[in-house]
């Protein structure tokens, strides 16, 4: 799956079921958020974690903040209760477009970025980055050139907090089999038309025995590698709150 493949299924998510598409209730299938209950979850998720950076770091500068895969603004505005100037970006059209149309901050903009690195900003840009839910939904080379990027834009002692997956359960490793990529690709050649349409939400993951050398050989400093559930008991996901050397 490349990238276009990604924005193709991502734009059409947003399209159709994207509350869902970002959280995936499966009470809230089907268009069932409701649009201040989904928001709320976006507010509280971001007074955790800036609870959690005063406390790490009380002299942490609340200026500028990027929100990277920031589907329809979920966090991003949550973000922008606590900083100064917040951007969020994302490859899908459809996000973007909801984004903008229920974004209420004058201090949040948005954009769409359709290429694998981060160079619509310059370096040395933000005080944090942040992503979370995003990075799993692409190959480990598109995640990692990402993560690499998050470094660039930071400041000096910028903080990059993101979550990824270290291991996939048994059911979404088979899913990701390549006799079952084959296999959809075939199936989708003879149903509906409509049907053809069904976007897919793949699942990646980077071990954590890969991610931490990663991350000292990019410039980071890890603060803090916790589990977290965010993505469900069965996989094995870690939030990452890395400084910048």
């Amino acid at each position: 799956m490349n990238l276009s493949d990604i924005q193709k299924n991502w734009d059409q998510f947003g399209k159709d079921d994207p509350y869902w598409a970002i959280l995936t209730d499966p009470n809230k299938k089907g268009n069932k958020w409701e649009e201040e209950d989904f928001f709320k979850t976006g507010r509280n998720r971001i007074a955790q974690v800036v609870k959690k950076l005063k406390k790490l770091n009380p002299e942490f500068i609340f200026q500028s903040a990027l929100d990277f895969g920031c589907g329809v603004g979920r966090l991003t505005l949550g973000l922008a209760n606590h900083f100064d100037k917040v951007v969020g970006i994302d490859i899908a059209p459809s996000m973007i477009k909801i984004a903008n149309e229920k974004n209420n901050k004058e201090n949040c903009t948005y954009f769409l970025n359709e290429k694998n690195d981060l160079s619509i900003f310059k370096s040395k840009s933000f005080d944090l980055v942040y992503s979370e839910i995003t990075l799993q939904h692409m190959q480990p080379q598109f995640a990692k050139n990402y993560i690499a990027e998050f470094f660039r834009i930071l400041k000096p002692n910028g903080l990059a907090i993101f979550q990824i997956p270290s291991k996939l359960d048994l059911g979404t490793l088979l899913y990701h089999t390549e006799l079952m990529k084959l296999y959809r690709k075939v199936r989708r050649i003879f149903i509906s038309t409509s049907d053809k349409n069904t976007p897919i939400m793949e699942m990646y993951c980077i071990a954590y025995a890969d991610m931490v050398p990663f991350l000292v050989k990019n410039g980071g400093k890890i603060l803090q590698a916790n589990k977290i559930n965010n993505t469900g008991d069965k996989i094995e996901s870690y939030l990452y709150i890395v400084s910048k050397k």
